[in-house]
């Protein structure tokens, strides 16, 4: 698991939370959200919720 996980670098998995401030020195800077990455993809652009292309649902077919 070593080789996957624990810093950021190519080939690693990560979660990346990017906050517009210093929320070490302000709480309140936490609300700022710029940028959230999970698993690969952006979901938070901007300060902005964007929906992967990949959790979009495809329509169902319909029966015959």
């Amino acid at each position: 698991m070593d080789d996957r996980l624990g810093t950021l670098e190519p080939g690693k998995l990560a979660d990346v939370l990017v906050v517009d401030g210093r929320p070490d020195e302000r709480l309140d800077d936490l609300a700022k959200v710029d940028l959230v990455i999970r698993d690969g993809y952006s979901v938070v652009q901007g300060g902005r919720v964007v929906i992967p292309r990949h959790a979009v649902a495809q329509p169902a077919e319909k029966a015959p």
